[in-house]
């Protein structure tokens, strides 16, 4: 994170104090390779709930029938 421009920083700071509930202070204090670690595993984490959304409306709809199918033929 120690190459990123500083309007990157604080949108990242934004968004880690509005949507994932770290405070200002906590990631403040963190030093950079913890910051980066941080956010690596964050990113991770919001990929797997991501790929289980998309695992579930398929099979949401699989379970719904042709009916609901996006691909006519």
């Amino acid at each position: 994170m120690s190459h990123i421009d500083l309007q990157s920083y604080y949108e990242l700071n934004f968004a880690l104090v509005q949507f994932h509930k770290y405070s200002l202070t906590e990631i403040e204090n963190w030093i950079p390779w913890e910051r980066d670690l941080y956010v690596d595993m964050l990113k991770a984490h919001i990929e797997t709930e991501k790929l289980k959304a998309q695992l579930l409306i398929a099979s949401v709809l699989g379970l719904l029938g042709p009916a609901f199918d996006s691909d006519p033929d």
